[in-house]
């Protein structure tokens, strides 16, 4: 499941560095193995440094799925078309998972990820 809280204790991902609006957000990359993946972008209100506490995240958009993903094929995945204000000091935390096995094994992604934002 995707996350609610993120433990203080957890590099808070990416720091939003200006108020601004996000409209898109990508992942371009492979898979190391052929699986069904899903995206997703989760908004986190800006921790509060120097004192304890988790704080809460939320999902900017909604759940991507790329469907029996091929082993070593380059994909695009994300959502256009959004309107989410962030303020400075916000955290973005870009999040992925498979669905198609239960189990631990690990698997690898090679992505980069890159998201449009308006300055407010």
């Amino acid at each position: 499941s995707l996350p609610t809280t993120w433990v203080d204790s957890y590099n808070p991902g990416i720091v939003v560095p200006k108020d601004c609006t996000i409209t898109e957000w990508t992942f371009t990359g492979n898979f190391q193995t052929s699986q069904t993946y899903q995206f997703a972008l989760m908004k986190g209100t800006h921790p509060t440094f120097g004192s304890a506490g988790n704080y809460s995240v939320s999902q900017i958009g909604a759940t991507q799925e790329e469907a029996s993903a091929t082993a070593n094929i380059l994909y695009e995945i994300g959502q256009t078309g959004l309107s989410v204000s962030l303020e400075k000091g916000d955290m973005l935390l870009p999040t992925w998972r498979r669905t198609t096995e239960d189990n631990s094994t690990y698997r690898y992604l090679e992505l980069a990820f890159s998201v449009v934002c308006e300055i407010a």
